[in-house]
C-alpha cells in the first residue's frame, strides 16, 4: 500500500509542479488585466482563459506548447527552473522527487535548496492520500451537484418545441424547462430525461418570470451554448478542483473567467436587441443579477457581479456605430496570439 500510495505521491508533486506554473502564468494575466481590458473583448479573454485552463488539463498541450515549439526568451522561460522528462512529455519541475537525484526544491532563476534525503520518503505516501482523498471526494460532488440540478430541471414543464421556435432555438440537442422555484435561471450540460434523448444542454428558466424578462433570460443562456462556454466551464472546474484546488492563484483565475462569460454573453445579446429592450435587460440584470455562483458544468444568468454587468451594458455600443470596431477586432486577436506565445511557449528542455 506505501509503494502503492508513493506513486501516487510522484503524480501528486507532477501536477503541483504543473499547477505552479499555472499560477505564474494566471498571475501575469491577473496582473495585465487593466491593460487587456481595454485591448480585448470578453469573448477574446474567455478564448486566451480557456488556453491556459485547457494546457493544465491536457499534459500533452503543456508539453507541446514548451519543448516542441522552443522558444528560448518567453515568460515561461522565465519562471521554470528547469524540467523533467516523465514518459513522452517534459513538466516544469520545481520540487525534485527525488528519483534520480537528491530531493530539492527549485525557484525561477535557478536557485536551488536541497531536501534531506528520506523527508520525499516520509512525505510521498502523505501526498498520495491527499490525492487521494481529494479526488474521492470530487468524484462525490460533482455526482451530488449533477443529480440535485437534474432534480430540478425535471421537475419543470417542458418547453414545446413549437415554442422553443418562436424564441429561435432550432436546435434539437437543446431542451428548456420552465421550472417554479429555482434559485436561478441556468443552463446545464447533460441529457434531460435519460441518456438516449440525445439532449445535451438543459436550459431551466424561473417559471414565474413575466415574458420579456423570460425571452431575455432565455437569449442569454443560448448565448452560453453557441459560445461553447458550458463545454468550457465543465473542463475549467473538473480541472481546478480535482488537481489545482490547492493554488488561490487558480480560483481568482477562475473567478475572472466565468466574469470575462457571463460579460461575452451579454455583448452577444446586446447585438440583438432593440435600443428599448436594451433597456429592459440592463433592468433584467438588476432585478435578476444576485451574484450566487452554481457549482458544475452549468452557467446562470445572475451570477458574476451584476453590478460590473449592468455597467458594461450601459456602455455597449452597437457594431455600426463603433467605427473603430474592426481595427479593434484585429488587434484583439493580436494581443490573444502574443500573450499565448510569451506566457506559454517555450522553456527550457529536457530532450
Amino acid at each position: 500500500m506505501i509503494i502503492v500510495l508513493s506513486s501516487v505521491g510522484r503524480m501528486g508533486i507532477t501536477i503541483v509542479n504543473v499547477g505552479l506554473f499555472m499560477g505564474f502564468a494566471f498571475g501575469a494575466l491577473i496582473l495585465l488585466r487593466p491593460v487587456t481590458k481595454r485591448l480585448l473583448r470578453p469573448r477574446h479573454q474567455v478564448w486566451l482563459w480557456f488556453v491556459g485552463w485547457y494546457m493544465g488539463y491536457m499534459f500533452t498541450l503543456f508539453d507541446a506548447l514548451g519543448s516542441w515549439l522552443p522558444i528560448p526568451y518567453t515568460f515561461r522561460a522565465l519562471v521554470t527552473p528547469r524540467v523533467a522528462e516523465q514518459g513522452f512529455y517534459n513538466y516544469p519541475m520545481y520540487i525534485s522527487t527525488g528519483r534520480d537525484e537528491l530531493p530539492s526544491v527549485m525557484l525561477p532563476g535557478g536557485a536551488e535548496f536541497p531536501l534531506p534525503a528520506d523527508l520525499m520518503e516520509r512525505l510521498l505516501p502523505v501526498v498520495g492520500v491527499v490525492w487521494v482523498t481529494a479526488l474521492t471526494a470530487t468524484m462525490v460532488w460533482y455526482t451530488i451537484q449533477g443529480r440535485k440540478l437534474r432534480r430540478l430541471s425535471r421537475q419543470g414543464e417542458r418547453m414545446e418545441a413549437e415554442t422553443m421556435k418562436q424564441y429561435g432555438i432550432t436546435e434539437e440537442r437543446v431542451a428548456v424547462r420552465l421550472c417554479e422555484g429555482l434559485p436561478a435561471s441556468f443552463v446545464r450540460a447533460g441529457h434531460d430525461t435519460g441518456w438516449g434523448d440525445k439532449v445535451s444542454n438543459v436550459i431551466c428558466l424561473q417559471k414565474e418570470l413575466p415574458e420579456q424578462q423570460l425571452r431575455l433570460v432565455l437569449l442569454h443562456e443560448i448565448e452560453h451554448i453557441r459560445l461553447n462556454h458550458i463545454w468550457y466551464k465543465t473542463i475549467i472546474v473538473a480541472v481546478l478542483t480535482t488537481f489545482y484546488w490547492w493554488n488561490p492563484v487558480l480560483w481568482l483565475a477562475y473567478r475572472l473567467t466565468c466574469r470575462d462569460m457571463e460579460l461575452a454573453c451579454d455583448e452577444a445579446v446586446l447585438e440583438e436587441l432593440k435600443p428599448e429592450e436594451r433597456r429592459e435587460y440592463a433592468r433584467t440584470l438588476v432585478e435578476l443579477g444576485s451574484g450566487r455562483h452554481l457549482w458544475g458544468n452549468v452557467a446562470s444568468f445572475g451570477e458574476c457581479d451584476a453590478a460590473l454587468r449592468v455597467k458594461a451594458v450601459a456602455q455597449w455600443e452597437p457594431e455600426d456605430e463603433a467605427d473603430d470596431l474592426e481595427p479593434r477586432r484585429i488587434i484583439g486577436w493580436m494581443v490573444v496570439i502574443t500573450l499565448i506565445v510569451v506566457l506559454m511557449l517555450g522553456g527550457p528542455r529536457d530532450k
